[in-house]
């Protein structure tokens, strides 16, 4: 009687594996595919409105000196705007993500009432969680100006301590999506979900980040210069982003297996 719970542990240790999150995502993204790329769309609406409202140079052409602060601040507009509605995004995507895992069929409507629904809180805690993978960098910013030969050292140096914060964090937003936490308590449940699978997590998340790399160069190369050039990038980064999600809520979906050693029933009661 004490021993099985302990054998069934060392099983579901064995399941968090790149290849396994990947096919999983795969076999999610593939099947939710048009819910899920509606979603990411919907939501990046704003973005491109203000992508395409902007001056010739955000599309991609040489600006003019004139109008290089004009460019650059309405980049950073859309940069804000993005990482609005991209906590919107990752809520409801998240929210369809474990529908599909529960091999149901996703509502967009619901998955964009439940991103809406947690929206402040998962940007809240992606704003504190970018301010803590920066926290590393301070030492190398502090000594840019005095000596900066050692403030490049330091900011090498910090790249590793920044990537561990990262990856320790990864699953803030899955946790506020499926647990119903508040910011504090997603900080901590992140860390015990990820904390032995951390290099896993890694190669996840290089694997992909690579992937989306090549497709996004290749996009922005072999498209002229312009709006289709625009359209390119925003198709690629709706499937990467929509595809981006699922690995996050896959990724935590086999991290609670594994930590919690929870079976398909009593998962799919969770995320019900």
């Amino acid at each position: 009687m004490v021993e099985a719970p302990e054998r069934t542990r060392v099983v579901e240790l064995e399941r968090f594996t790149v290849g396994h999150v990947i096919s999983t995502s795969l076999s999610v993204w593939t099947r939710c595919f048009v819910g899920l790329c509606a979603i990411t769309a919907l939501c990046s609406i704003p973005s491109v409105l203000l992508t395409l409202a902007g001056p010739a140079s955000v599309l991609g052409a040489e600006p003019d000196r004139p109008q290089v602060a004009t460019t650059y601040g309405w980049l950073a507009i859309t940069m804000v705007m993005s990482w609005l509605t991209g906590a919107i995004t990752a809520a409801a995507v998240l929210h369809g993500v474990f529908t599909g895992l529960r091999g149901e069929p996703m509502s967009i409507g619901t998955s964009l009432r439940r991103g809406m629904s947690v929206f402040l809180p998962i940007l809240l805690a992606n704003l504190l969680v970018s301010v803590i993978i920066f926290l590393p960098y301070l030492p190398g910013a502090a000594f840019m100006v005095a000596i900066p030969a050692v403030g490049v050292v330091l900011f090498i140096v910090a790249i590793p301590f920044s990537v561990a914060l990262a990856l320790k964090y990864y699953l803030v937003s899955a946790v506020i999506v499926a647990e119903d936490v508040g910011v504090g308590a997603s900080l901590p449940r992140s860390a015990a979900l990820t904390k032995r699978s951390r290099w896993q997590l890694l190669l996840l998340l290089v694997v992909v980040g690579v992937i989306a790399f090549v497709v996004t160069m290749v996009t922005q190369f072999a498209l002229p210069v312009g709006t289709a050039r625009v359209v390119g990038q925003i198709a690629v980064q709706i499937l990467f982003g929509s595809f981006g999600a699922v690995i996050t809520g896959v990724a935590y979906h086999e991290l609670r297996r594994k930590v919690d050693g929870l079976d398909d029933d009593a998962l799919a009661t969770i995320f019900a």
